[in-house]
């Protein structure tokens, strides 16, 4: 505990993120002098600082495991997308396409509605396949949206849950653009390759 509190204090010292940052990585360096319960400190700290946000206090205690966070950035772009008809859909520039919300032969406002809700609280919940298939076979005869089979709603809450996830997650990225700038787009390059992925 000696450690641990001159260690805080002197982090707290450096002015900034990136000085704390720096501390660390210093003191990292020469681990090998230093006794394993300075090496466990260091190495807490510098996770701690991993999993920090902005704005919040450097060594504030993580009050939820990582594990139980939920996809914020997700959840905020799914309940954006505006719920569409498949003519609607088909209409949409393809760059829009991923910004709006359609099932195949479903016109109905209030049946896109209900089954954009099961897929959001799926996402905010953690929910599985499973559970979403039950929820929808709960009133998919009632809304005439019977006789589909599993396949088709797997495919509809894969194609959700991993678009929603990944724009949440390019959101996050590009946020730490700056202090991480290693990011890049990555293309096959092959003969299927989109003229604008080459770039």
């Amino acid at each position: 505990m000696r450690w641990e509190n001159a260690l805080r204090r002197h982090l707290q010292g450096s002015g900034s993120l990136e000085g704390a940052r720096d501390t660390i990585y210093s003191l990292l360096s020469r681990v090998a002098e230093l006794d394993a319960d300075v090496a466990d400190v260091l190495f807490a700290s510098w996770l701690g600082a991993q999993y920090q946000g902005p704005g919040g206090a450097l060594f504030e205690t993580i009050e939820q495991d990582p594990f139980e966070l939920k996809p914020r950035e997700a959840i905020q772009f799914f309940k954006k997308r505006e719920l569409v008809s498949p003519e609607e859909f088909a209409a949409e520039e393809d760059a829009y396409k991923s910004r709006v919300f359609g099932l195949s032969r479903v016109s109905d406002r209030y049946v896109l509605d209900r089954v954009h809700g099961s897929l959001n609280k799926a996402l905010e919940e953690g929910g599985t396949l499973d559970e979403f298939l039950t929820e929808v076979d709960g009133y998919a005869e009632k809304l005439g949206i019977g006789g589909r089979g599993d396949y088709y709603w797997e495919t509809v809450f894969r194609n959700n849950m991993q678009t929603a996830l990944n724009a949440g997650r390019y959101r996050q990225q590009m946020r730490a653009v700056d202090r991480r700038p290693y990011w890049q787009y990555n293309a096959v390059m092959d003969s299927k390759t989109r003229p604008a992925h080459r770039k």
